[in-house]
């Protein structure tokens, strides 16, 4: 098992956002820009788990957390003007909770290893911008499904059919 936790400050930080300005015709356009969002605290943890069940049979686990925050995002409104603090804010892809587990059978028929993997991975909620506001921005967070059928005659060979994303999640 491996356990590791972090924490990462950071200043003087630049992040592209987006925005929306309403022109006087009425009709709406979008820009992007780079603004200073000052200082961040990021902190979060990892932990890692393999285990041999059986001599055949190996099961692998995966938990991550991250929590990054603006300490300081001092930002304008680019239709009136006006100052906002953005503090606070998530950051874009960066989903809080990673996780994934995996069992893997492996078995020697005398011609060579032949393995059957499944595998599961969830990542929760994340934005692609910068900007809550925007919601078309915002990712649900999702889970997906793999598995693998492999083949291993020798370290030069191996042979495999496998498949991601089982379920036809969208993401």
């Amino acid at each position: 098992m491996n356990i590791a936790a972090y924490l990462s400050k950071g200043s003087n930080i630049q992040r592209v956002t987006n925005t929306f300005f309403n022109l006087p015709n009425g009709s709406i356009r979008s820009a992007s820009f780079t603004s200073n969002a000052a200082k961040a605290t990021t902190y979060g943890f990892e932990a890692e788990l393999e285990a041999l069940i059986t001599d055949e049979l190996r099961l692998t686990a995966n938990l991550g957390h991250t929590h990054p925050k603006y300490d300081s995002f001092p930002d304008f409104n680019p239709n009136t003007g006006a100052s906002i603090d953005r503090s606070g804010e998530p950051f874009s892809l960066i989903p809080k909770w990673t996780a994934g587990a995996a069992l893997e059978y492996t078995k020697n028929f005398g011609f060579g290893d032949t393995s059957l993997r499944g595998d599961w991975s969830y990542t929760s909620d994340q934005y692609f911008s910068e900007s809550t506001a925007l919601q078309f921005s915002h990712e649900p967070s999702y889970s997906l499904l793999g598995a693998r059928l492999s083949w291993k005659a020798t370290d030069a060979l191996n042979l495999a059919v496998f498949g991601r994303n089982l379920t036809d999640v969208s993401y």
